[in-house]
């Protein structure tokens, strides 16, 4: 999936999608943990009828997996995080939308058709601005905020440097 997306995204969408900050080691290891991680069906087992049907925070899904709140969808796709927002919805599960989306949150919502979303909140220092996004956010139906705290200051981004990548979106 990884090198079909590398054909169809411009290569400075590309490397900020696929890159990690600094020199990637922790993408690494994170990539070589996940590798050793087996997943093991179950057969036999007596199971009538198996679901992948599960609640998180007292929210119906249909299967255990949401989608991350990613940032500017729009690098690999015309139809950015609404068209995300849809698949979210067909497939019954929790879209998670970033604070640097490239959809506004009420194109988001709409295109969610009133399936779960939750939104990422980045803190400005702009109090006011915080209270109005996340008032906003809650207007619009999204059930829960997730607040990040881990990029005060923007990543040494080796792919962005070495494709010379700058946000072509208005974020």
């Amino acid at each position: 999936l990884e090198a079909r997306a590398a054909e169809i995204i411009p290569e400075g969408g590309f490397g900020y999608i696929q890159g990690g900050s600094e020199t990637e080691t922790t993408m690494r290891r994170n990539e070589t943990a996940f590798d050793m991680v087996d997943i093991v069906p179950r057969v036999l087992t007596g199971v009538l009828n198996p679901s992948t049907k599960t609640s998180i925070l007292g929210i119906d899904i249909a299967l255990p997996v949401i989608v991350a709140p990613a940032a500017a969808h729009g690098l690999a796709h015309v139809s950015a995080e609404a068209g995300t927002a849809r698949g979210a919805a067909a497939a019954g599960t929790i879209m998670s939308v970033s604070n640097y989306a490239s959809s506004t949150l009420e194109d988001i919502a709409k295109a969610g058709q009133g399936a779960p979303q939750w939104f990422q909140l980045y803190l400005s220092k702009d109090e006011a601005f915080n209270r109005q996004i996340i008032k906003k956010a809650e207007d619009l139906g999204y059930a829960a905020i997730i607040l990040t705290v881990d990029a005060p200051v923007g990543g040494k981004r080796i792919a962005d440097l070495r494709n010379n990548f700058r946000f072509p979106l208005e974020l």
